[in-house]
Order: C-alpha cells, then structure tokens, then sequence
C-alpha cells in the first residue's frame, strides 16, 4: 500500500509541474498578445492623428490661404527681392523700362 501511494504522489506531480508550466506558458501568450495590441494601437493612433488629421489641416489652411488669396485679387501686394511693393494692377512693361 506504501507503494501505491509513492506512484499516486508521482502522478500528482508531474500532473501539478505540467499544470503549472502550462498556465505560465499562457501568460506569456497573454501578455505578449496584449503587448502587441498596445503596441500596434499606439503606432496606429499616432499615425492617424499625428499624420492623417495633421496633413489634412494643413492642407485645409493651404486651401483656405488660397482662397483669401484669390478672394483679394488685385489688391494683393507683394514684395520683390529689392523690397518695393509690387501689385497686379501695376503694368509689368513698366517696371523693366
């Protein structure tokens, strides 16, 4: 009966060593899944939000830039390398006489 009982404590544990083996082989899985996901959510996010919305708010300020631009016409001034203001209305032929 002694020897039974040996061979049944045996069993229980490598039943025990297994069952633990296998729950921490688990967590690992779980937490490398979770870290991945993290992982990936974050590159995502930052990618969208930083890139994506980023760009196309500059993009919406170029346009809306443009606009008033456009909108100004000849009004709008500008400067040349010599710093004197140029406008639309001034005829080009003479500037170069």
């Amino acid at each position: 009966m002694s020897q039974d009982k040996v061979n049944e404590y045996k069993k229980d544990k490598a039943v025990r060593k297994q069952t633990i083996a296998k729950q921490k082989r688990n967590r690992s899985i779980i937490i490398t899944v979770v870290s991945i996901a993290a992982l990936a959510l974050s590159i995502f996010g930052g990618y969208h939000f930083g890139h994506v919305a980023g760009y196309q708010k500059g993009y919406d300020e170029a346009i809306a830039l443009a606009e008033m631009f456009y909108e100004q016409g000849d009004d709008t001034v500008y400067v040349d390398e010599d710093g004197n203001e140029v406008t639309f209305d001034e005829d080009i032929t003479e500037e170069e006489e």
